[in-house]
């Protein structure tokens, strides 16, 4: 009865091994798990980290670049929100002759100049300027800027639409011809940075007397 008592102990060994095996490769498998749950939220809150700091950087550039207008003597509405800037367009413009919309060479110049100097703050070339902040997780890719037209000069024979298209091609144009080196200028999609249009009013007066343009700033992750 002895011998075929230790045989029939003998039969287990194989079983206790294997459910041993199967026990450290569990073990194995859910350290491995916890090891990369544990490197997701750590890269997660890495990413979190980088998005804060580069809304905070995007939010110190514009308003940098108002501050900058304000220096020159405009009265910049900043939206950190919509990431855009806007002007009253009687600050860059100069009264209506024979009913097409005209702009004053200096003061877009002002702009032209403004947005030229901090906007080589974060894209490559030879004039960098000496006074830019800590900006190196922008990453721009188009400037959209929207000009409103306001009360139609008395002699112009445009309707409202058509009389803001020829204010955009106008100022675009006075803007380019002055600063040249903005055309230059390349967003992340490898298209023009700038894009110009009109912008119609949504109800009648909304744009006030003298219209705006503004200035709305695309930036990439």
């Amino acid at each position: 009865m002895a011998p075929d008592t230790e045989t029939d102990g003998s039969d287990y060994k194989p079983f206790f091994d294997m459910i041993v095996g199967v026990l450290f490769i569990l073990l194995i498998l859910i350290s491995a798990q916890m090891f990369f749950a544990q490197r997701s939220m750590e890269d997660n809150a890495d990413a979190d980290n980088t998005a804060l700091e580069r809304n905070k950087q995007i939010s110190s550039f514009l308003e940098n670049v108002a501050d900058r207008l304000r220096m020159g003597g405009f009265e910049p509405d900043v939206d950190l929100v919509r990431r855009r800037l806007t002007l009253a367009l009687d600050q860059v413009s100069t009264p209506a002759m024979g009913g097409i919309p005209t702009f004053s060479d200096q003061r877009v110049g002002a702009v032209g100049q403004i947005l030229s100097d901090r906007l080589g703050c974060i894209f490559p070339g030879p004039l960098h300027p000496s006074d830019c902040m800590d900006w190196k997780l922008i990453k721009l890719g188009e400037v959209q800027v929207e000009l409103r037209a306001g009360s139609l000069p008395p002699e112009s024979t445009l309707p409202s639409d058509r009389f803001t298209q020829l204010a955009t091609t106008l100022f675009s144009a006075k803007l380019l011809s002055g600063r040249p080196d903005l055309l230059s200028l390349t967003g992340t999609a490898g298209t023009p940075l700038f894009h110009f249009q009109p912008l119609l009013p949504l109800s009648p007066g909304l744009a006030g007397p003298s219209g705006l343009v503004q200035f709305s700033f695309i930036f990439d992750k």
